[in-house]
């Protein structure tokens, strides 16, 4: 093999191994702040960020974690509150599109609301378990 063609397979080869380093780094990145948004929508999660945020001694710690834990508990009722309010609208324009959707068109709606209701609701329940 000529010298020339050695070096272009070398650069196409590093060129590629870039591209699926590059590919697995931004997934694990991708994946990394995901997880932290979902773990910040939990309860301890609120109270960590919070207590992150602020940095208390560990004598304020103590004054501090019960309002933390009553603020996120209060912040949980109210998203759970507003998350049936969602559903019941999703629901009311479900009815109102129905006339004029076709049986396939509502039948994809109605799966994809339901699938994102199921999501919500496995989440709200990890949420309480916390």
């Amino acid at each position: 093999m000529k010298t020339r063609t050695k070096s272009v397979l070398i650069i196409i080869g590093t060129f590629i191994i870039g591209i699926v380093l590059g590919g697995i780094l931004t997934g694990a990145i991708v994946r990394h702040r995901l997880n932290r948004i979902a773990e910040s929508q939990t309860r301890p999660g609120f109270v960590k960020i919070m207590e992150h945020i602020i940095k208390p001694t560990d004598k304020q710690k103590k004054k501090i974690e019960p309002i933390l834990k009553e603020s996120a508990h209060k912040l949980s009722q109210i998203h759970s509150q507003c998350k049936q309010k969602m559903i019941a609208i999703g629901d009311s324009m479900r009815g109102e599109l129905k006339p004029y959707l076709t049986d396939k068109q509502f039948n994809r709606l109605t799966r994809t609301m339901h699938h994102h209701e199921h999501e919500h609701k496995w989440h709200h329940k990890s949420n309480k378990r916390r």
